[in-house]
């Protein structure tokens, strides 16, 4: 919600000066930089011109984030800069930009646009109240029972505060309409991409595995196991990504948003591409999308008829993924990874969890603990929930309950939407910007039970790349371009919606 870039006669002596002076500091640093550290100075150029295209026009600093984090979420902690991933620094980089921008308004004595109209929503309240009580509290607590606060739980803290950033980041930036659907093209432009990838990947496509395995610095044969992870670096969040964008597609579908036989295409590929991450959890990720699409859609039957030939058939395209996972699972039928889970949990978190009241308050920010096994030197928390009360206690599990409300509602009261006006043409469905506010509002509905479903099994809520794509969509959902009027969006995002569940027929 900044305001775009004034001409540059517009601007204050006082802002021309400044602007001269930072580019003539810029410069200088770089050169120094570069004489000795080629390759850092290199790096601050490249991160000097990224921040000047924010600064000329802010929404980009969300074109930036969508386009690139799926593309180098994958890349290791520390390769570029000490303690960071790569898609950090971007993130960094980027709110230094609007940042920036902000200063820049300020001493031109402009007002922001964000400052217009901006509404704190329930979304907004309850991602705080998750990020406080996943690290403020619990570090607090920590050291109330005497016990001095490592680094680990220092960088554990920090998880649910980035994606806090990175909502602001889009509700501070995505202004109207046609930005919000800007940003959703690119979000399913890059999961084709990604998509692909993960395909290739999955049935060792000669040059993929080597060319991942290089980027990430991994192991050989862990890119050759006939799960895709593609350029996130995890098969869990490469099968969600794919159900995200398999929402997106199903709902653009049921709204006549685009094309009928490219979204139904864009659907086949997502699925396949989900399946080819190769985990058990990717099936139900797939069924939580069918199930819950045809049910908000009163298509439950008619979907799922479709969904199981459809899921049948990826197999069989897919069968080496099938068969390696066929021959990963223990004498009972249950996925080795699924016992492997209930062996850690059990020996490891919740013994300490449910001994001593520690549940109600949480034991520590950090999610991992070191392992008595010679063979791995860490064990995480592989249960969303178990991770909820572990972190922050009681207080963490309510803030997410809170959350989950939020986006559920908000959700649904942006895909209760009547697709069809008046002033439209009876031929013309793909003119009604409502139709793509209930088809966002649908894909959100749909990725956020994808998440919520799969805490079961792992902390997708902070998983990269699911919680990458999750926090910019709920963003999404607040922009007031996408609501009919005011007291709609009041209701629908801050107060309480009535949903008429026969307009989502």
């Amino acid at each position: 919600m900044l305001a775009e870039s004034p001409t540059v006669s517009g601007w204050p002596r006082v802002e021309l000066a400044a602007l001269a002076s930072g580019a003539a500091l810029l410069v200088v640093a770089v050169m120094i930089v570069a004489a000795y550290q080629p390759a850092a100075g290199l790096g601050i150029l490249a991160g000097s011109v990224v921040v000047s295209v924010v600064v000329a026009r802010p929404v980009r600093a969300a074109y930036f984030y969508l386009a690139m984090t799926p593309l180098i979420a994958g890349l290791a902690r520390g390769a570029f800069i000490p303690q960071l991933r790569p898609s950090e620094a971007l993130l960094a980089l980027l709110l230094f930009g609007v940042v920036l921008r902000l200063v820049v308004d300020g001493l031109g004595g402009r007002r922001p646009e964000s400052a217009k109209g901006f509404q704190v929503t329930n979304l907004d309240r309850s991602i705080l109240a998750m990020a406080v009580f996943s690290s403020l509290m619990p570090l607090a607590w920590r050291a109330a029972r005497g016990y001095r606060p490592l680094l680990d739980d220092l960088l554990f803290a920090t998880a649910l505060w980035k994606y806090f950033l990175v909502f602001l980041l889009f509700r501070l930036v995505v202004v109207d309409e046609q930005q919000v659907r800007t940003c959703v093209k690119i979000m399913l432009g890059v999961g084709t991409i990604v998509g692909a990838i993960a395909i290739a990947q999955a049935v060792n496509t000669p040059g993929v595995p080597r060319l991942l395995a290089a980027m990430q610095e991994e192991p050989l044969q862990a890119v050759t196991n006939n799960r895709g992870s593609s350029t996130l670096g995890t098969s869990h969040g490469l099968a969600d990504i794919m159900a995200f964008n398999l929402g997106f597609a199903l709902a653009f579908w049921r709204f006549r948003v685009g094309p009928r036989w490219l979204t139904a295409i864009g659907a086949c590929f997502f699925g396949l591409a989900c399946f080819a991450s190769g985990q058990f959890s990717a099936a139900v990720a797939l069924l939580v999308v069918a199930v819950t699409f045809g049910w908000l859609t009163r298509r439950l039957w008619r979907t799922l008829a479709v969904a199981v030939p459809a899921t049948v058939l990826a197999g069989l395209l897919l069968w080496p993924v099938v068969q390696a996972r066929l021959t990963s699972t223990d004498a009972s039928g249950v996925p080795d990874s699924w016992s492997a889970r209930r062996f850690n949990l059990t020996n490891y978190f919740w013994p300490e969890l449910f001994g001593g009241g520690n549940w109600l308050l949480g034991v520590r920010p950090a999610g991992r603990l070191p392992s008595f096994e010679p063979w791995r030197e860490w064990v995480y928390i592989e249960s969303g929930h178990t991770w909820l009360l572990w972190t922050g206690g009681v207080p963490l599990v309510l803030a997410f309950a809170w959350f989950s409300w939020s986006a559920t509602r908000g959700s649904l009261a942006l895909a209760d939407r009547r697709p069809t006006g008046p002033e439209q043409e009876p031929g013309d469905t793909r003119a009604d910007p409502r139709r793509f506010a209930s088809a966002l509002g649908l894909a959100t509905m749909v990725a956020f039970a994808v998440v919520f479903v799969l805490m079961l099994f792992d902390v997708h809520l902070t998983m990269r790349g699911p919680a990458d794509a999750l926090f910019p969509l709920l963003a999404l959902l607040t922009v007031p371009a996408l609501w009919a009027d005011e007291r709609r969006y009041r209701r629908g995002m801050v107060g309480r919606p009535i949903i008429r569940w026969d307009r989502l027929r």
